[in-house]
Formats: C-alpha cells, sequence, structure tokens
C-alpha cells in the first residue's frame, strides 16, 4: 500500500504547486477550503493539501486515508474504506451491498458467478466482471 500513500502525497504536492501558482483554481475545488480549516490560500501548506486530497478520495481526512492505506489502522467492523476505488461512472449498476466483510465473503463464496469484493466507505460490495470492467 506503499504506492497509494505515495500517490496521494504526489496528488498532494501538485495541488499545492497548482494552487500557489493560480490562486483562481481555488472556486474550481470540489473541496471547499473551509473542510481543512483554512480561510486564505496564504495560509496553504502540503498538510492542508494532504487532507483535501483525501477528502477528494472519500476519507475524513488525511490521518484516516494514511491509516487505512498504509494497513496500520486496526481492523474494526466499520472502518471507511473511502471511495476512490469505485466511482461515480458505476453509480448506475445494481450491486449487492453488505455491512461487514465476513457477510460478503459467505456471499462471493456461495455465488455461482465470479464475483469481486470492494471497499466503499463503510460498506463492502460484491461486484460482477461487467461492474469490474466499468472500474478500468
Amino acid at each position: 500500500m506503499e504506492f497509494a500513500i505515495n500517490e496521494v502525497k504526489t496528488q498532494a504536492k501538485k495541488l499545492l504547486k497548482a494552487l500557489k501558482a493560480d490562486e483562481t483554481l481555488v472556486k474550481t475545488m470540489k473541496v471547499p477550503f473551509k473542510k481543512v480549516a483554512l480561510s486564505s490560500i496564504d495560509e496553504l501548506k502540503l498538510k492542508h493539501c494532504l487532507s483535501l486530497v483525501s477528502i477528494e478520495l472519500g476519507f475524513v481526512n488525511w490521518h484516516e486515508a494514511h491509516a487505512v492505506l498504509s494497513g496500520s489502522s486496526e481492523v474494526i467492523e466499520t472502518i471507511n474504506i473511502g471511495t476512490f476505488l469505485y466511482p461515480q461512472s458505476c453509480g448506475g449498476f445494481i450491486n449487492e451491498w453488505y455491512a461487514n466483510y465476513p457477510e460478503a465473503k459467505e456471499s462471493l463464496i456461495s455465488s455461482a458467478n465470479k464475483k469481486w469484493l470492494l471497499p466503499y466507505k463503510n460498506n463492502i460490495l460484491l461486484l460482477s466482471l461487467i461492474i469490474l470492467k466499468c472500474l478500468i
């Protein structure tokens, strides 16, 4: 998972550089500065951009993203995995949703067709090959 953490860091560095170069980009951002306790671009630092990128990926903040992506987060039933593995383009499909991993795993094992488990925030999705191809 080191690659995932490095990708978030890379995206945060690019965001910081872009926002410092063109302050008008702030208006086009999906995640407002208020979410990371910023009032002006002059206060912007890398730590803020790490949080902005993490929020965009569906995590609460950088600390949660780092804990999940590094695998250091303790295993609990309602861990937030984020939304980055499941883009909006797949929202039109009917999916099998599970509240916890054991239920999803049991359904996966008993399924006649090939399916894959995918985390989404606090849930687990069971996906068919058609939906999986949509993700790529």
